[in-house]
């Protein structure tokens, strides 16, 4: 997809549903409670009856993705540990064994790992200028596969999934990567799963004795869902869906971290990605992420966009000393008087000092203001990309959520920018798409209450009035 294409794209109005949000309120308003008092939660639910123009909410389905990517400025130590912890990390949260994985199972959400650009590979990144095309992009691999699933991992488990990664063909932007190599073991799957079927239809019509009617019952259960395990399996390998723009991007402190088709190829990932995730019926996105050196890229863009000067807005990282700290701000620095991003282009500023991490997240905002999906903002480097997404289409700001203050300097004035209230002030700074696992329970009880508490009507008494709107 070239420039035109993009803009094409992400241009235009894109607003909230004024009517569906009114109902919404009304519908707050009836709850037999005194007027606005879960705050923000409210504020919550009415926006997201906005984006999705409906009043009848279901929060059921979430999903949090998490775009792995590596960042060369780490070669300039402004990290505590090196770039092989990047694809460690990401590894366990392919294999459902990661922080956020433990945090999505208790909050009833899907992890979606991304290799948007893991230096995982034997050629190194060159420069942005001699970057080649990728070859075609892998399988899937195994997702968040649990050593002790529970009740929130089954109801949340995708079915076969899409290839996300956008095909490099102008003619067909929305196009994903290459059709999934294992189809043919998907096929065996399904087959296999309509012959348990079939079976199953054959043992009904043979009404067995009441004595052992649940017995029988508990045993085809039981194979229905090791049918369904094997299925899962066969088409879902090593966990991760591969979208690798390239193996990580180049040192900003030397040069530009990307070329600018690149950053496109990456921010269309996370808009495809939210395509298929609104078919494949999810009501929620958090965004997450994993790559060593991100905070660094991410203050860097937030300097630049917010015209505010380095040492403001970079923070320790995962554990920086002080002496630390003043080094990352030195090569943030001089990353931009190098590169010189403008700071009125948004893409500019992606290529030159960000990363693919960054893009395939501001990706996943343009897309959920694109496909009306509520997507929720996590700490330092989601923020910026939300930030990126709203620079790129102001509209963007309507389709997210605040989930949490985060520990890092810039979150404060990013979500003020974007005029966006967090609900959760816990000091966090873990990164991977924690804070919107912590929120989404907190949006669960809220549409609860939304749904299933007593009316006024309903309890026979007088319902409260906005005296102060009189």
């Amino acid at each position: 997809m070239d420039l035109r294409q993009f803009e094409d794209l992400t241009k235009g109005s894109f607003e909230l549903d004024k009517e569906a949000m009114e109902a919404c309120k009304l519908r707050w308003n009836e709850v037999a409670k005194p007027l606005y008092s879960l705050g923000t939660f409210e504020k919550h639910l009415i926006k997201i009856a906005g984006i999705t123009g409906c009043q009848d909410i279901n929060l059921d389905k979430k999903a949090i993705v998490v775009m792995c990517s590596d960042n060369g400025v780490v070669e300039e130590g402004v990290t505590q540990t090196d770039q092989s912890v990047t694809a460690i990390v990401a590894g366990h949260i392919a294999e459902g064994k990661g922080n956020i994985n433990t945090l999505a199972r208790f909050s009833g959400a899907q992890v979606i790992a991304v290799d948007i650009g893991m230096n995982t590979e034997e050629t190194k990144t060159e420069n942005p200028g001699k970057h080649e095309e990728k070859e075609n992009p892998d399988k899937y691999a195994e997702r968040n596969k649990s050593e002790n699933p529970d009740k929130y991992a089954e109801r949340n488990k995708p079915e076969n999934p899409d290839k996300y990664a956008e095909r490099n063909n102008p003619e067909n932007p929305d196009k994903y990567a290459e059709k999934n190599k294992l189809e043919n073991l998907d096929e065996n799957a399904e087959e296999e799963s309509e012959n348990l079927d079939r079976d199953t239809e054959k043992e009904k019509l043979e009404e067995p004795d009441k004595d052992t009617e649940k017995v029988m019952t508990a045993k085809l259960d039981q194979e229905e869902e090791t049918a369904r395990q094997e299925i899962h399996r066969a088409t879902l390998q090593k966990g991760f869906i591969y979208a690798k723009v390239a193996s990580g991007t180049f040192n900003i402190a030397k040069g530009s971290a990307m070329s600018r088709e690149q950053a496109i190829q990456a921010v269309m990932t996370g808009i495809n990605l939210m395509k298929e995730l609104k078919e494949k019926g999810y009501s929620l996105v958090g965004t997450g992420e994993m790559g060593i050196g991100n905070t660094t890229t991410s203050s860097a863009m937030a300097s630049v966009l917010l015209k505010l000067p380095v040492k403001e807005l970079t923070g320790p990282g995962a554990g920086l000393s002080k002496e630390g700290i003043i080094h990352k701000i030195q090569v943030i620095e001089q990353a931009i008087i190098v590169n010189k991003p403008d700071a009125s282009d948004p893409l500019d500023v992606l290529a030159k000092i960000g990363g693919f991490d960054i893009a395939g997240i501001t990706g996943l905002f343009l897309g959920g203001m694109l496909y009306r999906l509520p997507v929720v903002i996590d700490g330092i480097i989601s923020a910026v990309a939300a930030l990126t997404a709203s620079r790129i289409n102001p509209d963007a700001v309507h389709f997210m959520l605040a989930s949490h203050q985060g520990r890092e300097k810039a979150c404060d004035y990013i979500l003020k920018e974007l005029g966006l209230t967090p609900v959760i002030y816990g000091d966090l700074a873990l990164g991977e798409g924690s804070g919107t696992a912590f929120l989404f329970p907190l949006l669960d009880m809220a549409e609860a209450v939304y749904r299933n508490s007593p009316t006024f009507c309903g309890m026979k008494i007088a319902a409260y009035e906005d005296l102060q709107q009189k």
